[in-house]
């Protein structure tokens, strides 16, 4: 059996001629051809936009399907491909700095001087602080400018060994003797002394008058001293003295007190 022909193949068109189209498919083709016709205006539009500032565009081929009463048709469609962008990327945005002043701290430096006396110091050079400039990226120096560089403090100590002075003598000033006023009463007196030896002894006695005062008694027999004391009430003393052979036997009595003294002398019986 032979199959009807289909009037809408488009292998048919030849044959069939445009007389022999239905309404619908004139439709059809006349939208296919409006699409192609603004499909190209369009891409000759977008070529002539970028034709000043970048190479031409690659042409791409579209295949359009358009479906007329019920057929499928595919339709070629060349539309230009934009290039990628050839601008240069923009600039990163610069990351700001902050600037601060900052003290450079001095030094102090010691020098010995034999000229000075040890123990002493002497400031040579006063000294004072630097000053600079930093720059903070972050947080972080990264860049140092020194304004002003610092001065060492200079001083000098003494090595020099000096002498110690002698110590100046003082002399106390020199008080007045004591005036002793006179005591009260007379003077000692001695009443009677006696003398005498027995064999090498000697005794000596005396009777005595202290005038009211207590006194020294002071005894030479034989050329040999005796001392003692009275009381202001005594009124005696004697002594006894031991000598050689050849020692003449003599008596002396001495007696002191505050108002004077009085002597005696007697030889031995």
């Amino acid at each position: 059996m032979t199959s009807p022909t289909n009037p809408y193949d488009p292998a048919n068109l030849a044959w069939t001629g445009k007389k022999d189209l239905p309404q619908p498919r004139q439709i059809a083709l006349r939208v296919v051809v409006v699409v192609v016709a603004v499909a190209l205006l369009v891409g000759g539009a977008a070529a002539l936009a970028v034709a000043s500032s970048a190479p031409p565009p690659t042409p791409t081929t579209v295949m359009v399907t358009v479906t007329v009463s019920g057929t499928p048709m595919v339709v070629p469609s060349t539309t230009p491909t934009t290039p990628p962008s050839t601008s240069p990327a923009p600039a990163p945005s610069p990351v700001p700095t902050t600037t601060r002043r900052v003290t450079l701290d001095h030094d102090t430096t010691y020098r010995t001087d034999e000229n000075l006396a040890k123990g002493k110091t002497k400031v040579i050079q006063a000294g004072h602080d630097g000053l600079a400039e930093q720059t903070l990226l972050n947080g972080k120096v990264v860049k140092t400018v020194t304004i002003r560089d610092p001065v060492d403090r200079i001083i000098a100590q003494g090595t020099k060994t000096v002498a110690k002075p002698a110590p100046k003598k003082t002399t106390k000033p020199t008080k007045p003797a004591k005036t002793t006023k006179p005591a009260s009463g007379s003077r000692p007196s001695i009443t009677g002394l006696s003398c005498s030896r027995s064999g090498q002894m000697v005794t000596a006695s005396a009777r005595l008058k202290m005038g009211g005062h207590a006194g020294t008694l002071t005894w030479l027999i034989g050329g040999q001293t005796i001392t003692s004391h009275a009381s202001a009430a005594a009124t005696s003393a004697s002594a006894r003295q031991g000598l050689l052979a050849a020692q003449p036997a003599s008596c002396k009595l001495t007696v002191t007190t505050e108002r004077g003294s009085t002597s005696a002398t007697r030889q031995s019986q």
